[in-house]
């Protein structure tokens, strides 16, 4: 099951590549499954691959002490036209500082 293999290999692991990897394999998960679809607006896919990509970034950023974001980008699986936007507020709803 890809959703729990990405919080196993980002809470527990730390395995930022694999975690990556299964968050690829959710958005499959969530063009085929039944009850993920019931709402025509989709609002779980939206809620999960937020959510999903403020945890990959809050837990990437307490690990590392320096980042790359082309890096990080690619990690948080963000559009290239999107990415500064995205990380913004990703560094705005932290619980931490960005510098």
């Amino acid at each position: 099951d890809p959703l729990t293999e990405f919080l196993r290999n980002l809470h527990i692991e730390y395995d930022f590549e694999a975690a990556h990897k299964q968050l690829v394999e959710c958005e499959k998960v969530f063009e085929v499954d039944f009850f993920l679809n019931l709402n025509k607006d989709k609002p779980y896919r939206e809620k999960f691959f937020t959510n999903s990509r403020r945890i990959m970034f809050e837990h990437y950023c307490r690990i590392h002490k320096r980042i790359d974001i082309s890096v990080l980008a690619k990690r948080l699986n963000l559009d290239e036209k999107d990415t500064d936007k995205e990380l913004v507020e990703l560094i705005r709803s932290a619980p931490f500082e960005g510098k």
